[in-house]
């Protein structure tokens, strides 16, 4: 499946919740792949240490390369695709193409780039599903709701991931964000300034911090994602899938 993440405004913690659901599922035995398609201001690569601009997703699409010769392998059954920080110049007009040229993954994240331009455009022409980024505030809303109108434009099947949930005390309600955007929220997300620091270390916190509520909650939505049940797993199971996962 190509789920396509986006948001209507910058700063919602977006390429975090990417790098963090695709690790989840990695965990599950999920063959996972991240691309950056935030053509602009690429942040996924920095976010888990890829520095090198040699194979990026501009290269393949500008026909220097092929797509698969872009995957950078993170860990054994979690890849990424690089975006260059300096080659703004990139037509995604044959992405969905493109994707299709690649090995089988179970999920492929397209981490979009932020607002209703071209880039997200074409970002959601190449997805099979939409998952929509905001925070508890009316700017991020209204932001949203330009994206669900471009998404059901589209005719893509959209959700909802809450981030920053707890950020601040006068915040919207769920029940306020599902009645002004009109689609289902599948998770909630909790605010923590911890998740900060992780970015910081290269470090994706769910795999950090397992026992942390926002792990918690990332396993959730990997549940509904998969369509598998949720499984409570003991503190030892727990410390060795970690340590496999970082090896």
């Amino acid at each position: 499946m190509i789920i396509a993440v986006v948001s209507g405004k910058g700063g919602v913690g977006k390429t975090t919740l990417v790098a963090n659901l695709g690790a989840t599922l990695s965990m599950l035995g999920k063959k996972i792949l991240l691309m950056d398609l935030n053509i602009s201001t690429p942040n996924l690569g920095l976010y888990l240490g890829f520095l090198s601009q040699e194979r990026s997703i501009q290269k393949a699409l500008e026909e220097e390369t092929e797509l698969k010769d872009c995957v950078n392998i993170y860990k054994p059954n979690l890849h990424l695709i690089v975006a260059d920080f300096y080659n703004e110049n990139c037509d995604l007009n044959f992405l969905r193409e493109s994707l299709e040229t690649l090995p089988t993954y179970d999920f492929i994240f397209l981490d979009g780039a932020a607002g209703i331009g071209k880039e997200v455009k074409e970002t959601i022409n190449a997805c099979d599903k939409v998952l929509l980024i905001v925070n508890p505030t009316m700017f991020s809303i209204v932001s949203g709701a330009k994206i669900m109108k471009l998404v059901r434009k589209e005719g893509k099947s959209v959700e909802i991931i809450v981030n920053k949930w707890g950020i601040g005390p006068n915040h919207i309600t769920l029940k306020k964000i599902r009645e002004l955007l009109d689609a289902p929220i599948i998770g909630v997300v909790p605010f923590d300034k911890k998740i900060v620091e992780s970015c910081e270390r290269n470090e994706i916190f769910a795999i950090k911090h397992p026992n942390s509520s926002i792990a918690k909650e990332f396993r959730k939505i990997t549940s509904h994602l998969t369509g598998l049940p949720l499984k409570r797993e003991g503190v030892l199971k727990r410390i060795f899938s970690r340590l496999r996962f970082w090896q």
